[in-house]
């Protein structure tokens, strides 16, 4: 399976929300191992690292739920 359909099948989708239903790291986060060389990062920024590219320096990718 690639690993962008792998990454989507751990969020479900509802009206508002998109609900991280994989790993979390220690401080409760979504994590990821998305990127390939095995680093846990923050799932929301993996999201938006594949819709729109790498984030800029100084951009914050915030989420909300």
């Amino acid at each position: 399976m690639p690993p962008k359909a792998k990454f989507w099948e751990y969020v479900t989708k509802s009206a508002g929300c998109w609900e991280w239903t994989g790993g979390r790291d220690s401080s409760g986060y979504g994590a990821s191992r998305f990127n390939g060389n095995g680093q846990q990062r923050h799932a929301h920024r993996v999201s938006w690292e594949m819709q729109y590219g790498s984030i800029p320096e100084g951009l914050l990718v915030l989420h909300h739920c």
